[in-house]
């Protein structure tokens, strides 16, 4: 299977909260009000083609020796996404089975795609994406400059972290990728009637 490009830190999917408590604080919170002032911080930055807003949130516990990762069919069809077992810098599908049976197929690297603040304000990734190619990872800078908006608005809690934006790259090849994407996801999320 493909090349783990970071070390993961295990504990770090265990931080991120259950997608129940992640809603909620986005709806008590108004992120939505917030937007603009967040979003200064990726046009500072001009990552704003590469990384998005995203609401962490996990739907299962996983033990320390496993990583979330997604897999994307070759056809761009289906998107898996199901723990797995890491060692040093291999990584395989806990249900090799289950991972096949939807043609999945490996690929060169395992790059973080979502991360996740730790209580010392840096960016910890927290889920993975299996793919050819490498994809940016967010600064230092950034990520401090992101905490330390969130923390002044929101306080830590966890259920704010960024994203690739893989509209372009992966998903959707040749769509212009933008913020807006996150975002409207996460509305949609937080309010099934958007």
């Amino acid at each position: 299977m493909g090349v783990l490009t970071v070390t993961p830190t295990p504990e770090v999917f265990s931080w991120v909260p259950e997608l129940e408590e992640s809603l909620n604080e986005f709806d008590e919170k108004r992120i939505v009000d917030l937007l603009d002032s967040l979003g200064n911080v990726f046009v500072k930055y001009k990552v704003c083609d590469d990384f998005g807003l995203s609401m962490t949130h996990r739907h299962f516990e996983m033990s320390k020796a496993e990583i979330l990762v997604e897999s994307i069919k070759d056809d761009k069809s289906m998107s898996v996404t199901i723990p797995w077992s890491y060692e040093g810098t291999s990584a395989e599908p806990v249900d090799h089975a289950l991972w096949t049976s939807y043609g999945m197929t490996k690929r060169k690297f395992i790059v973080p795609q979502n991360w996740c603040f730790t209580k010392a304000g840096e960016l910890a990734p927290f889920e993975f994406l299996q793919i050819d190619e490498q994809l940016p990872m967010p600064s230092e800078e950034f990520g401090r400059e992101l905490y330390a908006a969130l923390s002044k608005f929101l306080g830590w809690k966890g259920w704010l972290g960024c994203d690739v934006l893989l509209t372009s790259r992966v998903r959707n090849p040749g769509k212009q990728p933008h913020m807006e994407f996150v975002l409207t996801f996460l509305l949609s999320e937080s309010n099934p009637n958007i």
